[in-house]
């Protein structure tokens, strides 16, 4: 049957396109009365009917092939168009609102916006030219165009016909260059256009006929807002609001302009002014709780969304960013069910598919997790962070990627190069090449990395630029090594080396261990703390963790390295003393019996010879205190002694890489790091010698 409906719908559209409307018809309905639900057959018809100039007729097929087939831009597009046609203005608005919030993605959805956003004011004005008299208006009879001409104009932009709007209003113009509701129709025109330059240049002439009129300031800033011409829109609209205080929109929109340059506080006073003006402001409650959350007031963020929810339950965006904050919270099942709800409103929204993800993963569920983000891709095939967040999950799943269901090179042609030129993509494959010791693509991903563009570096999150510019700086100085000379294929023999970053420091070289020769093979846990695998709480770190440490063979031999990070001043056991007000000792000891005693469990059955490798001396950092530097290196020296304690007390051996970097007071002597952090191969002879 497929294969008589293909043909049926593909002689329709040839007809279509020749001319021949009743055959096309003909066509689609044989289609539609096989499959009532066909999305291109029920599109076709609608658009057929438009084209005989059967608009109402047109809406149910376009509405029918949009709920069949929602992710289809051209599908939201035909349906806005044909209300707007029909002068529904106020429900095209509400669906573009929809298919903005859905994540289709389309250059014309903002042409549709400026278009309904001059709607309301264009309506507004020829009624008031109507009602005019002649002899009072400046806009018409002998001073300006005829009502006729106006109300032509009008209707031209009502049914989109954008292109024509402009022609005729340039005409106009020229003829009555004061006619002002001729240069507002001409500037919204150009805005729907995305000609924004002349949009502007519309509008203020516009406003210098008529110097009182708000809503050409607020049009004239919606523009600028546009162009990213932000001061100058916040300047309009502050215009606007100079001449009509009570403008809604206009503190809105000035609102999203100064959350954009990070006005933060700024921008919550002028969402609470559009929602004193109008309480049930469903849009500026859900950005004031962005504004909100990106503050870090996630108490105030969840407010804000929960009463944009109360005044529209089925606001999915308002659901997703709501559980953006929960999850930020550390409120992982009430976050889960918030993105179920936004899922459920907008099936196909694939940020909520990321979001969600995200919130599996730190809960450990990394099945469902790479589930949900390969569902976003498949509603989304270009999506940025589902590509980057599967793949970092995937990095760090190496051995055992293939039991997830993730194939890198399936992204591979999917890539636009928005995400090519991303420089955390880049980063992150740098680390894929290392691992799988492809010496030379890592070169390429790391010389593309410091080529990026430092404006994209920018706007990552401070996470992900600290993330990016320390591995870049650590694997470039990895790579300086003489990788020629060493024969991998010659050692047949392997040793793990499961941690956090520090497991790329001797990745891929050789190492004696009483006397036999074995190859480093790393295996990363991004980010992970000794601290992670100490408590009882299952998280993403111990799960990767422990998916690689199970896929070694039996009777394998393992280094560990973990603790370096639990031991920096601002994210570890130094920052949890001072929050919870406890002595660092009791800290430092319950944190390193817990890890030890986590893996000598996972051990179990395995028959793993461990060697846990304590910290490095730390390097002196000059930008801290005397006082700071001497409460890491006491860090330190707590942390490697109870580890030496744990790991003894549990029969495995250490490795001493602090004895073999500490100079005179205890702090690194500067020969075996390769940067700030971590060490390099030149360390091995040290270590092999503690190893005979």
């Amino acid at each position: 049957m497929e294969e008589i409906i293909q043909e049926a719908l593909g002689k329709g559209v040839e007809m279509h396109v020749a001319g021949e409307l009743d055959l096309a018809s003909q066509l689609y309905a044989s289609v539609i009365k096989l499959q009532p639900n066909h999305a291109d057959a029920n599109h076709n018809m609608g658009l057929l009917k438009v084209d005989k100039g059967q608009d109402l007729e047109a809406l149910p097929y376009l509405q029918t092939a949009l709920q069949a087939d929602p992710s289809i831009a051209q599908f939201w597009l035909s349906y806005i168009r044909a209300l707007i046609k029909l002068d529904r203005v106020d429900e095209a608005a509400r669906i573009l609102s929809l298919a903005q919030e859905s994540g289709v993605k389309s250059e014309e959805f903002l042409e549709l916006h400026q278009q309904l956003n001059g709607l309301a004011s264009i309506e507004k004005e020829v009624q008031s030219q109507s009602g005019a008299s002649t002899q009072s208006n400046p806009n018409i009879g002998s001073h300006g165009p005829p009502q006729e001409a106006i109300n032509q104009l009008a209707n031209l932009y009502n049914q989109g016909q954008l292109s024509a709007v402009v022609e005729q209003a340039q005409a106009l113009v020229e003829q009555y260059p004061s006619a002002f509701i001729v240069w507002n129709i001409l500037g919204a025109a150009n805005a729907g256009l995305h000609q924004l330059d002349a949009a502007v240049e519309s509008y203020q002439r516009a406003i210098i006929i008529k110097p009182d009129y708000p809503e050409a300031f607020y049009n004239k800033g919606s523009a600028l807002q546009d162009q990213g011409n932000l001061n100058e829109a916040i300047e309009a609209f502050n215009k606007a609001i100079l001449l009509k205080p009570k403008y809604a929109d206009a503190h809105y929109n000035k609102g999203n302009a100064l959350q954009k340059q990070g006005h933060l506080e700024e921008a919550i006073k002028a969402y609470n002014c559009a929602i004193s003006i109008k309480p049930d402001y469903a849009d500026a409650h859900t950005n004031m709780g962005l504004t909100f959350h990106e503050q870090g007031n996630l108490e105030e963020a969840i407010l804000a969304y929960r009463k944009a929810l109360s005044l529209k339950p089925d606001n999915s965006h308002a659901f997703n960013n709501l559980g953006v904050s929960l999850q930020s919270q550390g409120n992982l099942e009430e976050a889960i069910m918030s993105f179920n709800k936004a899922i459920s409103f907008k099936p196909n929204e694939a940020e909520a598919y990321v979001n969600m993800g995200n919130a599996l993963r730190e809960q450990g569920l990394l099945d469902s997790a790479m589930e949900s983000y390969q569902k976003a891709l498949s509603l989304k095939p270009d999506h940025a962070k589902a590509i980057e967040n599967s793949e970092n999950l995937a990095i760090q799943l190496l051995p055992v990627i293939s039991k997830y269901g993730y194939e890198f090179y399936s992204i591979n042609p999917k890539l636009n190069s928005k995400i090519e030129l991303s420089p955390k993509y880049q980063i992150q494959n740098a680390i894929k090449a290392f691992l799988k010791a492809d010496f030379k693509e890592t070169y390429v991903r790391i010389n593309n990395f410091k080529a990026s563009n430092k404006k994209i570096l920018n706007k990552l999150t401070p996470k992900d630029q600290i993330f990016c510019k320390a591995y870049s700086i650590f694997i470039g100085k990895l790579l300086e090594a003489d990788w020629g000379h060493i024969m991998l294929s010659q050692v047949k023999n392997k040793v793990y080396h499961l941690g956090d970053s520090h497991c790329l420091s001797f990745a891929h070289n050789a190492i004696k261990i009483k006397g036999t020769s074995y190859r480093i093979l790393p295996r990363i846990v991004f980010g992970a703390k000794a601290f992670h695998l100490s408590r009882i709480k299952s998280d993403s770190f111990k799960v990767i963790a422990k998916a690689n440490f199970a896929s070694f063979p039996k009777g394998s031999k393992v280094l560990l390295s973990f603790g370096e990070i639990d031991c920096r001043p601002k994210e570890g056991l130094i920052t949890a003393a001072r929050k919870f007000d406890k002595p660092l000792e009791g800290l430092v000891d319950g944190t390193v019996k817990g890890y030890v005693k986590w893996f000598a469990k996972q051990n179990e059955g395995q028959g793993y010879q461990l060697y846990f490798i304590n910290v490095p001396a730390p390097i002196y950092n000059i930008e801290h205190s005397a006082n700071l530097n001497s409460e890491v290196l006491r860090t330190v020296s707590l942390f490697n002694a109870a580890l030496k304690k744990y790991s003894s007390l549990h029969g495995y051996k250490l490795i001493d890489a602090f004895h073999i970097t500490a100079g005179n007071q205890g702090f690194s002597n500067g020969l075996l790091h390769l940067d700030s952090i971590h060490l390099g191969a030149s360390a091995l002879p040290k270590i092999e010698q503690q190893l005979t």
